[in-house]
């Protein structure tokens, strides 16, 4: 179950020259594929060249794939050699993956776009517009997907481990969320299957490790899934950095409350009030913000634009505590009631974030009114409410 706040917001680009044909297979030039596939998305970047001495007649086609639920979820393609068009979809598209880059011939993106396009076949999902294209990928019959073949397509999407919290984290994570060809790709389970069958596909939102004994670990996992919570205990068995045996040992509901105690964790947030301008306006710092955090995933609301900021790596995941919203970075919301607000999840984050704001060209519109660390977050509560000024909120909040 991919986790809504990393969903890419994203306008699909559109070049001057007409849409057809499409590219041909000799036309071919660059692709890279993103190692996040224990994540459950990666992302595909194929680029095409008919003309090697004109780069505006390059074709550039982005690919988001979810291998939990949406399969072939997205795609963005557009002509030309707008470069800063290129790296807009790019950070709009993968900016909050946080893998890296794995270059793979055509044949290879040709591979893994086939197995996301048989993910939709089998969930009965439609294929996003602009098969015209695209379909150049899909020619051909889909490569064997087993032996080596697969273990092939499977390494090219997959991070290297380097720790065995960080196996186990991810092998839960895709067993959750039902990803069992990634699952398999973490084990020497001949015959694995789902083990978390009582349960719909989840998102993994926190999971504890404890060593039992040698290569033996217990997890704890709270999970959600159709709005509700679950913890999960399950042993796994590692050797030679692979799981070769995975029993879920118990599971029973929780409610609401006590998942957001167990979730709960500090918040630190710095308020500023943004000057007006000589007509008694607000200065608006949307672009000046977006400039600065070009791979943020952007989402407006009633009461203000929010720039969700991800690490650029998923090393939460070597953690003996994993928390599904430890990929986050920073936050930043633009209130429309002239309120610049700053929120990170530890100490250093936020002087981070507040020296990136101290540096950059917003910072003289800007002054601080307040700063402050909560016991848990509280962000998200003024986002959603209908409060545009934070001291408000928050005398609205201590009145209960």
């Amino acid at each position: 179950m991919e986790n809504d706040l990393s969903k890419p917001d994203l306008t699909v680009i559109k070049g001057g020259m007409a849409p057809a044909p499409g590219p041909k297979k000799e036309d071919f030039h660059y692709a890279y594929v993103t190692d996040t596939r224990l994540m459950g998305v990666v992302g595909l970047y194929v680029q095409f060249k008919p003309d090697r001495s004109d780069h505006y007649q390059d074709w550039h086609q982005f690919f988001y794939l979810d291998a939990e639920e949406y399969g072939f979820e997205t795609f963005a393609g557009f002509r030309g050699g707008n470069r800063e068009a290129v790296a807009k979809t790019e950070a709009s598209l993968f900016g909050g993956l946080g893998g890296r880059k794995v270059r793979v011939d055509f044949e290879e993106a040709s591979a893994i776009l086939k197995e996301y396009v048989k993910f939709n076949e089998d969930h009965g999902l439609e294929m996003p517009a602009g098969k015209e294209q695209y379909g150049v990928l899909l020619e051909g019959d889909m490569p064997d997907m087993t032996g080596a073949g697969f273990r092939h397509i499977m390494s090219l999407q997959c991070a290297k481990l380097s720790s065995r919290k960080q196996l186990v984290n991810y092998f839960v994570m895709r067993c959750f969320g039902k990803d069992l060809p990634a699952a398999k790709h973490l084990s020497d389970i001949d015959d694995l299957t789902d083990i978390y069958s009582d349960y719909p596909a989840a998102t993994l939102c926190k999971n504890t490790i404890d060593k039992k004994d040698d290569g033996v670990y217990l997890c704890e996992s709270l999970i959600e899934y159709d709005d509700k919570y679950a913890l999960v205990v399950t042993e796994i068995t590692v050797e030679n950095m692979k799981v070769t045996k995975a029993v879920k040992c118990s599971g029973f509901t929780i409610s609401s409350h006590e998942a957001a105690i167990a979730l709960s964790k500090s918040e630190y947030v710095s308020v500023y009030d943004i000057a007006q301008d000589s007509e008694g306006g607000i200065y608006d710092l949307s672009g000046l913000i977006s400039g600065m955090f070009p791979a943020a995933n952007k989402t407006d609301h009633e009461n203000g634009r929010l720039f969700m900021i991800f690490h650029n790596n998923n090393s939460h995941v070597k953690k003996q505590v994993y928390r599904l919203n430890d990929d986050i970075s920073g936050i930043v919301f633009l209130s429309v009631g002239g309120q610049l607000l700053l929120a990170a999840y530890d100490e250093p984050s936020i002087i981070a974030l507040e020296k990136e704001i101290y540096h950059s060209p917003a910072d003289p519109y800007l002054s601080v009114s307040g700063k402050f660390k909560f016991k848990e977050p509280v962000l998200f509560e003024f986002v959603q409410n209908d409060f545009i000024d934070f001291d408000e909120f928050l005398d609205y909040m201590g009145a209960f």
